[in-house]
């Protein structure tokens, strides 16, 4: 064990023979080590004429000795080291060859301060000339550094100054600030440090001690002289954040199989540390973890990587890919296309080609693979673990502050990992939602298209399909021609856009300056896609130049009706008007049936166009044409009121006989993922208590919302007992907020910038210091492309985590509350002038009755929100604490 104190001869005698005595006790083979950080190393030293930090050892220092009563005098030996720097080290370099080396001059290695309780009388008075960036109570467990060449080394047993190693190498004096100290452990883990090797251990010389034995209480005392340990601080491993195990169903994957938790990493990082299954099960000590290896996930555990920091990443899949895990429907595939989804590193896609225009759910999963292994990754992710939760360890001393992560592991919480920074990666549109409906548990398939089963044959099976949202449309356009019969129960009729699909060819050598100013200009849009709002408005235009310009745009296909219209498509409602009618005439034509027509594109606009975002189609609406499916509108009148395990009752009174219930009822959006784990920040506050949602979860991290249906998920089971709340439809327009369902009711009894989703920058929430969560709620996540925005967002979340434990040497950064309450006005207003705001859907955060309605994003537009980020940076971080 390893202790770092400052020269100095003002403190008494006692303190010093306390601290020593304790330091011998846990580890009596190596007791004591300090690094020395003189500015003038030449100079000889007098006592007291300096303050400096020295690197020395004691070999073999008995309790006596430690006291002062032993042959070598009142303190151990300590070997100043030279003046150069290190160009190599060995370090097998044994202990021993310090034996016989002459102490220096007495010294009290304490601080200037006298002797006092505080803890902070452990710790030298310079100690912010070290990169300390771990846990610092007093007690430095293992002394690391960084080499010059960015290699990170173990400080154990360095050679002496102009000295030889044992192994008759040459060995340069090793200066203390060519290093990081690393790994300072809690004062609880005292008494859980690894015993010594059996060939060094020390035999005992201590006639007070005959039996040279040390147990816990003996530190405990030791320990309780020198007041490291506050009045009560147990000394007892850290509790996990739940009051009961996680229910054991929780840890299934997407498919409803059950998969262990893979800890090989750990033992892997363990492998010859010594004996021991309690090695092996001692948690991860890192600079941050990472959960999801989606876009966000992959890309900071990349870069965080090549900045040096110690990061892992843990996937609750067996393969990264995000949310592309979980979507593997009929059909499935990219509404953007494939050469501007990736990232915009050359030397990732200049060896990849993408086979379509708008690749399929399969390509884009080996695109994540082909990322994996170009860039290493696999390495540092955690697969097949999920999550559980994650407490924040609080600490006086910023050092010693931490996340403690927990997993799943056969239905009981394990703590994982510990790491300054908690940063949850897990996707917008994760966590499925299933509306109450009653009855839902007594059909024995329904399947939510974000929870899919591996293998289901619908050919010539009865189905019905609950909602037309993206994953609907693409079901339907896949399954129509092959099910005996489909009816498609619609809400609200999608306003789509033309997919216009095409083979691509590979990109040449060629075409690859076209491929980097293409992404160059990317980072300009809105969007972060290629497409660009015109730069005037709709009625600028003649009837007719605005007729040419709509159908460019719609022959160009994908979103570009969408992001590339006239700037006020979604400002001015009869700009919007305009497009909705031009959208009418590419449609109605398309379909048949009168009735379906008026379901499926009527002639009022449900919502304003853009408001709810378009999917993309090929043959949609000829699908419809069939004779083997059917439409019903369950928004006006003829909603769905019960489900048996034969079909459907309609409010109609027409019962709808089925095989199989689709849900296609969209996500838990932005926040699902989040409120999924148990996230505690200081003081213990959940962070489904700070935002309001408590009420939606359950203590096993389940939603509340449709108890019944669980078995849907195929991550969990159904509960023995469920306890039912008052049945709303779930096709209400208006959502219920603590009674009134008016939103201006709602914002006259409910302050809208103290309630609901709290955010700055949409990345931090104040009281969760160090927890990050990328293309998540106050972002610009639904209104851009993910790649872009985890490129975006990741440089700047990397420069802050480097900054923070390496240029500062920090413990904690926290977004204040004046600054969460600022951001939340701007994301408010940025949606005032738009018609979102008069739409019910997910951007709005009300696709969930009872839901309270709020803008879940940024609406400001990428550029706009990196200005912000960017100004926050220059500024010094001023909205946050920094300790």
């Amino acid at each position: 064990m390893h202790l770092l104190f400052n020269q100095d001869n003002d403190a008494p005698a006692s303190v010093r023979s306390s601290a020593f005595s304790w330091a011998a006790k846990v580890n009596e083979s190596d007791a004591v080590r300090a690094v020395e950080n003189s500015k003038d190393q030449t100079a000889p030293r007098s006592q007291g004429q300096e303050q400096n930090i020295y690197r020395g050892n004691v070999n073999k220092c008995s309790l006596d000795q430690a006291r002062g009563n032993g042959p070598s005098g009142s303190v151990p030996q300590i070997i100043p080291c030279g003046e150069n720097k290190v160009t190599s080290y060995n370090p097998r370099e044994s202990a021993s060859s310090f034996a016989s080396a002459s102490p220096t001059s007495t010294s009290t290695w304490l601080s200037n301060s006298p002797a006092s309780s505080s803890a902070s009388n452990f710790i030298p008075s310079d100690i912010d000339d070290f990169p300390l960036h771990d846990r610092w109570s007093g007690i430095i467990s293992d002394l690391y550094g960084y080499a010059p060449n960015g290699e990170r080394v173990k400080l154990s047993d360095p050679p002496r100054k102009g000295g030889v190693d044992t192994n008759g190498q040459n060995s340069p004096p090793i200066h203390a600030t060519d290093f990081s100290v690393r790994s300072i452990r809690d004062t609880y883990d005292v008494i859980k440090m690894d015993p010594p090797d059996k060939d060094t251990k020390p035999k005992p010389t201590d006639q007070t001690d005959p039996k040279g034995k040390v147990t816990a209480e003996d530190l405990v005392a030791e320990a309780s002289k020198l007041s490291i340990h506050q009045k009560d601080d147990p000394v007892t491993p850290a509790p996990t954040p739940f009051t009961k195990p996680i229910d054991e169903n929780v840890k299934a994957s997407t498919t409803g199989e059950t998969t262990p938790i893979d800890i090989s990493p750990l033992k892997q990082q363990r492998k010859g540390s010594g004996a021991a299954s309690e090695v092996e099960q001692k948690p991860l000590d890192l600079d941050a973890v990472i959960v999801g290896a989606g876009w966000c996930g992959v890309y900071l555990l990349w870069k965080l990587r090549e900045k040096g920091l110690r990061v892992k990443l843990i996937e609750v899949h067996k393969d990264a890919g995000g949310v592309w895990n979980n979507t593997n429907y009929p059909g499935c595939r990219n509404d953007t296309e494939g050469q501007v989804y990736q990232f915009a590193d050359k030397q990732i896609w200049k060896d990849w080609n993408w086979k379509e225009r708008y690749p399929a759910r399969e390509e884009v999963h080996q695109y994540f693979r082909h990322m994996c292994l170009k860039l290493d990754l696999n390495r540092d992710i955690i697969y097949n673990t999920l999550v559980t939760g994650a407490k924040w360890n609080h600490s006086v001393l910023p050092f010693n502050r931490r996340w403690d992560v927990y997993v799943d592991e056969k239905g009981t919480t394990k703590l994982l990992a510990q790491a300054q920074f908690f940063i949850p990666c897990t996707g917008y549109t994760t966590e499925p939602y299933i509306p109450p409906i009653p009855g839902i548990s007594k059909i024995p398939q329904a399947y939510h298209t974000a929870r899919w089963p591996t293998k289901l044959d619908l050919t010539d099976k009865r189905v019905a399909i609950l909602g037309t949202g993206a994953s609907s449309i693409q079901v339907i356009e896949s399954i129509g021609p092959i099910v005996k019969h489909l009816t498609v129960l619609q809400r609200t009729p999608n306003l789509t856009n033309p997919r216009h699909q095409e083979a691509l060819s590979p990109v040449s050598a060629n075409e690859h300056p076209e491929m980097e100013r293409r992404f160059e200009k990317m980072k300009g849009t809105r969007t972060g896609l290629e497409v660009e709002y015109i730069d005037r408005n709709t009625f600028d235009d003649t009837p007719e130049d605005r007729r040419a310009v709509y159908e460019s745009l719609w022959r160009r296909g994908g979103q570009a009706f969408w992001f590339g219209n006239y700037k006020d498509l979604l400002v001015d409602p009869e700009a919007n008007r305009e497009a909705y009618n031009f959208w009418l005439s590419k449609v109605r034509p398309r379909i048949h049936d009168p009735v379906k027509r008026d379901i499926l594109a009527p002639e009022t606009a449900p919502h304003a166009f853009g408001c709810k975002r378009p999917a993309l189609e090929e043959k949609y609406y000829e699908v419809f044409n069939q004779n083997n499916v059917d439409l019903v509108d369950v928004k006006k009148g003829d909603e769905v009121v019960e489900i048996t395990k034969e079909g459907v009752f309609l409010k109609s009174g027409k019962f709808v006989e089925l095989d199989v219930l689709i849900l296609a009822t969209g996500y838990d959006a932005a926040i699902g993922s989040l409120m999924k784990m148990d996230i505690r920040g200081k003081d213990g506050v959940s962070l489904r208590d700070k935002w309001g949602q408590s009420e939606w979860y359950n203590a096993d991290n389940s939603p509340t919302f449709g108890e019944d249906v669980k078995h849907v998920y195929h991550d969990v089971k159904p509960p023995t007992t469920t306890t039912k709340k008052e049945f709303r439809s779930p096709f209400e327009l208006q959502p219920t907020v603590a009674g009134p369902s008016n939103p201006q009711e709602q914002d006259e009894e409910q302050d809208p910038y103290t309630t609901g989703v709290q955010t700055y920058l949409g990345l931090f929430t104040s009281g969760f210091p160090n927890l990050i969560f990328p293309a998540g709620p106050h972002a610009p996540t639904a209104f851009g492309i993910t790649p872009r925005l985890a490129e975006l967002q990741g440089r700047w979340v990397v420069d802050l985590v480097y900054h923070i434990l390496r240029t500062l040497r920090k413990g904690s950064i926290e977004a204040t509350e004046d600054a969460e309450m600022g951001w939340k006005v701007g994301v408010e207003e940025a949606v005032e002038q738009l018609l979102v705001k008069e739409t019910v859907g997910w951007y709005m955060g009300c696709n969930i009755p009872g839901r309270r309605k709020e803008p879940l994003f940024w609406f400001g537009g990428v550029p706009e929100y990196m200005e912000c980020l960017e100004a926050e940076e220059e500024g010094g971080y001023e909205g946050f604490v920094i300790e």
